[in-house]
């Protein structure tokens, strides 16, 4: 399995395994060239960066597809937090933060 990312931008979409695109020979042989990626590809309107699945999943720092979705959905909630305004101010959680675990 492949991703291919706008340059500078991360993305996860959940349907990342389905309808996917092939690689050509050439391609595929450039991204093994380097290990499995990231190699850097010019397109008609943006630079990409692709790379294999697994060196992706390394990258993020997430290995199974059901790990991988829980972190999605972490940043999703945390986000969904910030819209609706469970929030607090930073400098109440970091004095909480350092009473709580004083040596």
């Amino acid at each position: 399995m492949f991703l291919l990312l706008p340059a500078g931008k991360v993305t996860y979409n959940r349907v990342m395994n389905s309808n996917q695109l092939h690689l050509s020979l050439e391609t595929e042989a450039a991204v093994e060239a380097t290990h499995g990626g990231p190699l850097s590809l010019v397109g008609q309107n943006s630079l990409y960066v692709i790379m294999r699945m697994d060196v992706y999943r390394e990258l993020m720092g997430v290995g199974s597809d059901a790990e991988f979705a829980a972190s999605v959905d972490a940043i999703r909630e945390g986000l969904e937090d910030v819209r609706v305004g469970r929030t607090r101010p930073a400098r109440e959680f970091l004095e909480e933060l350092g009473r709580n675990h004083e040596a």
